[in-house]
């Protein structure tokens, strides 16, 4: 501990100058670059957090994992897609042991991290973002995955799953008024009936396809069951014992391929945004989540403090633009009128 101070000192100095010289004088782009790479250096170094110069509830971004960041649950990685995937170049399959402390269904679990997803993470840590991974899967595949991958665990400070969002916890709409799940009577019978009659049906037919298709196929109701509300999940993550980003304010972002709730939820709280990762890959103008074999298109990517450009994926401009643009601003683009709070 005596011989990091140094370093500490070290970074906390660096810290602060870097802090002065963006109020006290405009820096080349260059210097911009070195600066950021140095403070990300010293960071590793020290454990020292990189300072977050931006809106405080801009913060904390909420990202879901299978589609979003990572493919592989809905379409189980066997040999032949293993090496398939492989080929590809751009990706590698990666698999967490049955053995790991964190997988309770001793398997191995497969998947692949998509491309674009660790510069992506990078960039908003380089600037002090605090990541965060949300799944209506298996909460010990998502702890699993982010504990062993290098990239996830390097970046994502915590992860939620399904136990964390049926619990009692993300059910307490007395101190979360505005959560999505949070219906009226009325509104939660309709949905009942939906469920029962429709959602519940097809999700049969759904699970005996994948005796064939072989897909994972998991019971998600889209109303008022499971509702992801990113401003209280820093209470979740305390609640299984995760209190690494306590003091920061609760997240307002949420980045998801799933549109099928997604939109709809946050306009019904009103308190938080939501970001689709999504982007039109085979260009027929639909947007499609990212499965493990799919191309993922590329384009340029300018910096938004350096102005350096470089190549990338499409789906992190998107995903960095809607960020960048403050939750609120996110907001109104697709509610057109203000938030709620």
């Amino acid at each position: 501990m005596i011989q990091a101070l140094p370093k500490l000192k070290q970074a906390l100095s660096k810290r602060a100058d870097l802090s002065s010289a963006t109020v006290e004088r405009q820096v080349s782009r260059s210097s911009k670059v070195q600066d950021r790479a140095d403070l990300e250096k010293l960071s590793q170094e020290t454990g020292v957090d990189i300072k977050f110069e931006g809106n405080p509830q801009d913060q904390v971004i909420v990202f879901d994992l299978d589609e979003t960041l990572i493919a592989g649950d809905k379409t189980p990685i066997n040999a032949k897609r293993e090496k398939a995937i492989n080929a590809l170049g751009d990706r590698k399959v990666e698999t967490v042991p049955k053995d790991h402390p964190m997988n309770e269904r001793g398997v191995e679990i497969k998947y692949v991290l998509r491309p674009g997803a660790k510069e992506l993470l990078e960039y908003l840590h380089s600037r002090g973002y605090k990541m965060i991974a949300c799944t209506r899967n298996y909460a010990d595949r998502g702890d699993a995955i982010c504990n062993h991958d290098p990239v996830l665990s390097k970046y994502i400070s915590g992860c939620l799953g399904r136990k964390d969002l049926q619990s009692a916890a993300n059910k307490d709409f007395k101190n979360s008024p505005h959560h999505p799940d949070n219906l009226s009577f009325g509104v939660r019978f309709k949905a009942k009936l939906s469920n029962i009659f429709i959602e519940y049906p097809k999700h049969l037919w759904r699970k005996f396809k994948s005796i064939f298709n072989g897909k994972n196929i998991r019971w998600n109701p889209e109303i008022g069951i499971l509702g992801k509300y990113p401003p209280n999940m820093l209470k979740l993550l305390a609640a299984k014992g995760d209190t690494k980003l306590q003091g920061l304010e609760a997240p307002r972002f949420l980045v998801d391929n799933s549109d099928k709730r997604e939109t709809r939820d946050s306009l019904r709280s009103g308190d938080w945004a939501y970001i689709n990762s999504n982007d039109d890959a085979n260009g027929d103008g639909k947007k499609t989540p990212f499965l493990d074999m799919d191309k993922v298109t590329k384009t340029e990517l300018v910096d938004s403090e350096t102005g350096e450009k470089k190549e990338g994926y499409l789906w992190v401009k998107n995903v960095i633009e809607g960020i960048e643009r403050g939750w609120k601003e996110q907001y109104k683009s697709y509610a057109g009128k203000e938030p709620k709070a």
